[in-house]
């Protein structure tokens, strides 16, 4: 299975926005704004000119959905990926009687918690403050939005043949970009409004495909962020920052994990009254004790990260429909070099611009869903985040 269309293929060589495959490293490299649907808006700094292909303006993406060359690009050192590959060729033959067999599916199921040492980073700390699940998932997904802008630019180079009655070998026209997070139309999705709270959540914008369906378990599953979480160490959670500026930190983070794909900042509206009509048990709140005195913020993000005990239910989180709390700041690897939550101190807590502790929403497991799907749902926006507007952003970090 492809990634790209062959008639676009095509057209991007003969544009010089490709180069032919390379059929030893079983990759192509394509310009950085022939990507994903959103690449053109993205990467509109860099001119849309024949080049000798320099990484600076093209990325090398995998010929084939499925193969070596794609396991290595979703972080997997050559000997990992062969090793993976060799599993995925004997799964595919037991189960060659089913219509279609889940590569990504596969692969994950083959990942253990030391495969972490056998993908690529230059920045441990970078790299674990994403699980390697994660990761991988967003990369795939990643390559899954290339695919379809490719099959897109294809029926459109094909419509356009067909209205002029012939062959076509020129780029089909570019549909307006969409709006960034820095529009007036974010600006405008992000003001304040009375009786509701904004909120806000930085994504890759490749698990956002869900976000669009009709069915809304498909968009709460968009939204999930993998466990084990702050105030989660069992089931998943809906989790929404109360500063923007948080939320861009986390797409910032979201880019660097799939430099090929795009990141998104989603804005939701809650009412206030639907937060004021749950009963205590419902609507928990938790926050780090700057003074030293109350460590139940510690105890509750040490022994979710790393599943630990059951604590919720130790410190009546156990019906807990939404928590609202202090964002913790390290990866799962830190936590697990602690003896206990007594060791945790500010250095383990997210600041907002303010140099305040961020806050954090969350909504958990089954009842967590269905108030989001209640009262969030409709009043959603997702914007992209330009390059240059993480590159800014990374500046300030």
């Amino acid at each position: 299975m492809s990634v790209f269309a062959d008639k676009d293929l095509e057209i991007l060589v003969a544009a010089g926005l490709a180069l032919p495959s390379d059929l030893e490293k079983g990759v192509i490299r394509v310009h950085k704004r022939r990507l994903n649907m959103s690449s053109d808006s993205d990467e509109s700094h860099i001119p849309l000119t024949p080049s000798s292909g320099s990484k600076d303006s093209f990325s090398d993406i995998p010929e084939a959905l499925h193969s070596i060359p794609t396991i290595k690009y979703l972080g997997f050192t050559d000997e990992k990926a062969r090793s993976i590959w060799q599993k995925w060729t004997e799964v595919e033959a037991e189960l060659s009687t089913n219509k279609e067999v889940n590569f990504v599916g596969i692969v994950l199921g083959f990942l253990k918690p030391s495969d972490a040492d056998d993908v690529w980073d230059d920045n441990d700390e970078q790299w674990r403050q994403f699980m390697v699940q994660y990761t991988v998932e967003i990369r795939y997904l990643g390559l899954k939005d290339i695919q379809e802008a490719s099959r897109e630019r294809a029926i459109a180079t094909e419509r356009a043949r067909q209205r002029e009655g012939g062959q076509s070998s020129r780029e089909p026209e570019k549909v307006q970009a969409a709006p960034t997070a820095t529009s007036d139309e974010a600006s405008e999705a992000a003001s304040a409004v009375p009786g509701f709270i904004t909120l806000f959540k930085g994504v890759s914008k490749a698990r956002l495909a869900s976000l669009v369906s009709d069915d809304p378990s498909t968009v709460l599953f968009g939204l999930h962020s993998p466990f084990p979480t702050d105030f989660s160490a069992l089931t998943g959670a809906i989790y929404f920052a109360v500063d923007r500026e948080v939320a861009l930190h986390y797409a910032y983070w979201a880019k660097q994990r799939d430099p090929s794909g795009t990141a998104a900042l989603i804005q939701i509206r809650v009412p206030n009254s639907a937060i004021e009509s749950l009963g205590p048990e419902e609507l928990r709140t938790i926050y780090w004790d700057p003074r030293g005195n109350d460590k139940s913020w510690e105890k509750l993000i040490y022994n979710n990260r790393i599943r630990g005990k059951r604590i919720r239910n130790v410190l009546g989180f156990s019906n807990a429909t939404l928590v609202i709390g202090t964002i913790a700041k390290k990866p799962i690897a830190y936590y697990e070099t602690l003896r206990s939550h007594e060791e945790m101190t500010e250095r383990d807590v997210l600041m907002n611009a303010d140099g305040r502790p961020a806050t954090q929403y969350a909504w958990i497991g089954d009842k967590g869903e269905e108030f989001v799907e209640s009262f969030c749902l409709d009043d959603m926006n997702v914007f992209n985040v330009s390059n240059r507007e993480l590159a800014e952003f990374g500046r300030r970090l």
